[in-house]
């Protein structure tokens, strides 16, 4: 899978987000919970982001780490994960993204 460097950047109230830019388009290939907990291992991200590019497999591979987050939450119960895995889709320059969350507290993070 090829990617590029992960992004990382505080917003105003000191939560960090990890932008994971992907260029694969198709889908299987790659483990996104492996590349998610990975880059919390070595950003101690709050919120770990990944842009996915406009393709006919995007939500495929959106639901492919919806299933992954969800899975990992089960196997953490009853605690709470430390951090959030959301995905958004399409050419997104990742710090023009990180300024519609410039003021976003971390549970204020959704899916």
């Amino acid at each position: 899978m090829t990617n590029r460097k992960p992004v990382v950047l505080n917003n105003n109230i000191g939560v960090k987000f990890c932008y994971l830019e992907s260029i694969v388009t198709s889908i299987g290939g790659g483990t996104y919970l492996t590349r998610a907990l990975d880059a919390r291992e070595k950003t101690q991200a709050d919120v770990i982001v990944f842009i996915l590019p406009n393709s006919c497999n995007a939500y495929r591979n959106l639901e492919r780490i919806r299933r992954g987050v969800e899975s990992l939450k089960a196997a953490v119960k009853p605690l709470i994960l430390p951090f959030k895995v959301i995905v958004r889709i399409g050419n997104v320059n990742p710090h023009r993204l990180h300024k519609m969350f410039d003021n976003v507290p971390w549970d204020a993070v959704k899916y």
